[in-house]
């Protein structure tokens, strides 16, 4: 009788410590469920931003480029700033850049996102030829040149 007692006992334990686990996650849940709430409230508007910087800011540099994410972010009150590379692709898709030969910097990923992304034309100032590669790799792939 004893020893069912005892296997009784680490039972109900083992239940205790499985509900305390579970209350746990609940709210981790419930946390991840309002941040994708805001996420999908944000996103009209991030699109946006990511369309302006598309249009007017990819022969800007670096420097004008965070200065006006973080004014456009600001007037339309998103916090954190928009992140084009987070917005725009997947850190597979920047990893998968860097493997075919570009730099792993911020300014020539957007570069890069921006090529890609837009109808325009771009003029584009690669003095290491790292764009160019890539650019025609690219191009060869999607059967333009």
């Amino acid at each position: 009788m004893k020893i069912n007692l005892e296997k009784e006992e680490k039972i109900v334990f083992s239940a205790n410590n499985l509900i305390g686990k579970l209350t746990g996650e609940r709210i981790r849940w419930g946390i991840s469920s309002e941040n994708f709430k805001t996420v999908l409230q944000e996103l009209p508007i991030r699109t946006v931003i990511a369309a302006g910087f598309l249009t007017f800011l990819g022969k800007e540099g670096e420097t004008t480029r965070n200065a006006k994410l973080e004014k456009w972010s600001e007037v339309l009150n998103l916090t954190p700033k928009v992140e084009i590379l987070r917005l725009m692709s997947t850190e597979s898709q920047n990893l998968n850049f860097k493997n075919e030969g570009i730099s792993g910097d911020n300014l020539s990923l957007e570069n890069i996102i921006s090529i890609k992304n837009s109808q325009q034309l771009s003029f584009i100032i690669d003095p290491n030829l790292n764009c160019f590669t890539w650019l025609q790799g690219f191009l060869t792939k999607a059967d333009t040149v």
